[in-house]
């Protein structure tokens, strides 16, 4: 999410300068540059989460399956307990 808001300011900055300004280079445009180190460093951070994450995936022996079992009945629960609200919600 924060590399698609980045991502979408960088746009917006290109296309104005390219636009309205006839400007098809970024050199020494201080703006670009700032928005490509961000992204840089969310794509960094993301990268260091999911090893983060694998790693204790290995440490603790889970595997994909686990995961995907989980989130299953995580949703099947909530749209469970959803229905369950909108029932009672309707019989008041």
């Amino acid at each position: 999410r924060d590399i698609a808001k980045e991502n979408e300011k960088l746009g917006k900055l290109v296309y104005q300068h390219t636009k309205n300004d006839h400007m098809a280079t970024f050199s020494g445009n201080s703006d670009f540059f700032e928005l490509i180190t961000k992204i840089d460093l969310i794509k960094e951070k993301i990268i260091k989460k999911k090893d983060s994450i694998e790693k204790i995936k290995f440490e603790y022996d889970i595997n994909e399956d686990d995961i995907e079992n989980i989130n299953s009945d995580s949703i099947e629960q909530n749209t469970k307990s959803e229905v369950d609200f909108n029932d009672s919600q309707n019989n008041n």
